[in-house]
């Protein structure tokens, strides 16, 4: 018997199997698909493939996108338009006939990070991940900390009158708007992983630390760490210094980190996860 694993991020979608409980097998890595049609009939057929003849007893999994109170399907989709309330547990059950758990992406990879990587020994970990968006979550001994709807520190607002001016961008001055992939494109005009101007990603790092102010206040961590795609082009120095320059209610930051487990950290947390015997 094994558990299916997948992290379906707004760029890129991963899917493992892991018979286990502790190991997982090398994931499939794609482009995810736009249209949900296509993209449950790529999960289903990468988790078939990725199984290679292994029964699958349960799926463990993320999408980035906040989620209804069933965990059921998606409420808001800011880059996977066509995944809205789309019945991904439903279809995945209808396919493979196991029960489905389904989570915020960076909600799982901020449990793998508590257990098994950046965060590990410290009680109140803080993950936020800069990838085509912001997500984030609080994680409590080693738990997902209980919430009335889920965790979106990526839409908190930096900057007011940009959302008020008659802005075209429907996130325009929350904290997406300045420093994700999506955010940086629509500044720029092109895509991060093409920047190699400085003065954009010492913005950028500026930008972050900014947030962190704020993630330091509402959750008050013992740790935060920092993962997603863009992490690779900024510097944690240089985070952590606009950081400590701008802190003035408490006498210290939190320690920051960076992510341990790469791009697997959603696989990862779809691990500690499958260990829960009471499944959706």
């Amino acid at each position: 018997m094994s558990t299916a694993l997948f992290d379906i991020g707004g760029t890129k979608t991963r899917v493992t199997v892991s018979r286990d409980g502790t190991t997982f097998r090398r994931p499939l890595v794609y482009a995810t698909p736009h249209r949900y049609a296509e993209g449950i009939r790529q999960l289903v057929d990468a988790t078939r493939t990725v199984a290679d003849g292994w029964k699958i007893s349960r799926m463990v999994g993320c999408i980035a996108a906040p989620l209804d109170a069933a965990h059921s399907h998606t409420v808001h989709t800011a880059n996977l338009h066509d995944w809205f309330r789309s019945p991904i547990t439903a279809d995945l059950h209808r396919f493979f006939h196991v029960p489905v758990r389904l989570e915020n992406d960076a909600a799982l990879a901020g449990l793998g990070e508590a257990v098994h990587g950046a965060g590990r020994g410290l009680r109140i970990v803080a993950y936020i991940g800069f990838g085509t968006g912001i997500g984030g979550a609080r994680i409590v001994d080693q738990k997902i900390d209980i919430s009335a709807q889920g965790f979106e520190p990526g839409h908190h607002i930096l900057d007011w009158n940009m959302r008020t001016n008659r802005n075209p961008l429907s996130h325009a001055g929350d904290w997406e708007s300045f420093v994700s992939g999506a955010g940086i494109k629509t500044a720029t005009g092109k895509k991060s992983e093409h920047i190699t101007s400085v003065r954009v990603w010492h913005q950028a790092e500026e930008r972050v630390a900014i947030g962190l102010i704020n993630v330091s206040m509402f959750w008050s961590p013992d740790v935060i760490v920092l993962g997603g795609s863009l992490m690779k082009k900024m510097s944690l120095t240089n985070i952590t210094s606009h950081f400590r320059k701008r802190m003035n209610v408490f006498p210290k930051i939190p320690i920051v980190k960076r992510a341990a487990l790469g791009d697997y950290s959603g696989l990862y947390g779809g691990l500690v996860l499958s260990k829960i015997s009471r499944m959706r």
